[in-house]
C-alpha cells in the first residue's frame, strides 16, 4: 500500500466545515510535532474545545515530564484529560473511552467542535472503532493451558485456537503464546470468539464526522525536537519532578512514562546526568518512531508536513 502523499487531502476544506453529522476533529502524530500549538489554533478557529488521548498527560504531578499544555493555555481553550488523577492510579484504553464519549457528547451539545489531540494511539482507536475490553483473566485455566503447550509441545494451542477462531489465529504469531492464550481464554470464558465478540463492538464513527489531521514531519527536525523538547524538560524541573514521584507507589501506566526510568537512574546515582539526558532523547525518539509506524498503519488519517500546513488547512482551506 502506497503512502499517502503529504498534504494531499481526498476532501474539501468543506467538508470539514459542512457536515450533517457533527465535527470531530482529531489531531495526531509523535511527540514533540508539534500538536498542542495546532490544536489550540484549531480549537480557536472551529470554536472547539481540547480533549486529550494522551496516556500519561491524564496523570498530575507530571506536567514536566509529559510536557502537558500549560494552565495559561488551558486556560484561553478548555480542556479534558489533563493533569486529572493521581499517578498511583491506573488508567486504560477503555476507560479512556467510556469518559471521553460523554465528554463529546456534552460538548457537541453546547455547540462547540470536539477536538481531539494526542499521540496514544491505541485510545483513539478505542474511542472512533470500539474496543473489546473481554473478561478478566483466569489463572486457573492460564495454568491449564500452559500446561497443555508444554505438555503436547509447541504450536498445540495455536492449532487449538485455529480451529476455535481461525480469524484472531491469523493476526496472531503462532509463538507469541501470551495472546494465543489471552484468545483461547476469551473463548472459554465467554462461548464467544475474540472475533466475534470485536465485530459486535462499536465505536462512536458512526455517530460524528471523523476528520483525521495527521503531522508527519521529516525525521531530522523531528528528533532536533526531541533533543530540544528533553533540554527544556530538565531546565524546567524534571529531575525536582521524579524525585517526588519516585517516592509514591506509582500505577504501572505511569511508571512507563518517558523520564520516570531514565531520570531516577540518575538520582539514585546508577548514571550520570548527561547519561540519563542522552538516554531520555534516545527513548523518546524511539517512541516518536512506533507512534508514527501506529499512525502510518490508519488509512484515514489526512497527513501534514508541519503543524503550520495542518492548521492552515484547517482555518482557512486548501489553497
Amino acid at each position: 500500500m502506497n503512502k499517502q502523499p503529504k498534504d494531499t487531502i481526498h476532501m474539501t476544506h468543506d467538508s470539514v466545515l459542512m457536515t450533517q453529522y457533527p465535527r470531530l476533529i482529531c489531531i495526531v502524530g509523535p511527540t514533540a510535532s508539534g500538536k498542542t500549538k495546532a490544536s489550540l489554533k484549531a480549537a480557536k478557529a472551529l470554536n472547539g474545545e481540547i480533549i486529550s488521548f494522551d496516556s500519561m498527560q491524564i496523570y498530575k504531578k507530571m506536567s514536566v515530564i509529559t510536557q502537558s499544555p500549560t494552565k495559561k493555555e488551558q486556560k484561553n481553550i478548555k480542556h479534558y484529560f489533563i493533569e486529572e488523577i493521581e499517578p498511583e492510579k491506573e488508567y486504560s484504553a477503555a476507560m479512556f473511552r467510556r469518559k471521553a464519549e460523554k465528554c463529546i457528547k456534552n460538548i457537541v451539545k453546547n455547540g462547540k467542535t470536539p477536538i481531539l489531540v494526542g499521540g496514544t494511539g491505541l485510545y483513539l482507536k478505542a474511542l472512533v472503532n470500539g474496543l473489546f475490553e473481554g473478561p478478566k483473566k483466569n489463572d486457573k485455566l492460564r495454568q491449564t493451558l500452559e500446561k497443555e503447550e508444554t505438555e503436547k509441545g509447541p504450536g498445540t494451542l495455536y492449532e487449538k485456537l485455529k480451529k476455535i477462531d481461525q480469524e484472531s489465529a491469523k493476526k496472531i504469531h503462532p509463538n507469541d503464546i501470551k495472546r494465543i492464550i489471552r484468545a483461547i481464554e476469551i473463548y472459554e470464558l465467554t462461548g464467544k470468539t475474540k472475533t466475534e465478540h470485536e465485530k459486535n463492538t462499536r465505536g462512536i464513527n458512526d455517530k460524528y464526522k471523523v476528520i483525521k489531521l495527521g503531522i508527519d514531519l521529516p525525521r531530522n527536525e523531528l528528533y532536533e525536537r526531541v533533543n530540544k523538547r528533553v533540554d527544556k524538560m530538565l531546565r524546567t524541573g524534571a529531575i525536582k519532578e521524579v524525585k517526588e514521584l519516585i517516592k509514591k507507589k506509582l500505577s504501572i501506566t505511569a511508571k512507563n512514562a518517558l523520564g520516570v526510568k531514565e531520570l531516577e537512574s540518575y538520582i539514585k546515582g546508577d548514571i550520570t546526568k548527561e547519561k540519563a539526558k542522552d538516554m531520555l532523547k534516545q527513548n523518546t525518539r524511539h517512541y516518536a518512531k512506533r507512534q508514527m509506524t501506529w499512525f502510518r498503519a490508519d488509512t484515514d488519517i489526512k497527513w501534514f508536513s508541519s503543524a503550520e500546513k495542518l492548521v492552515e488547512w484547517v482555518t482557512e482551506g486548501k489553497k
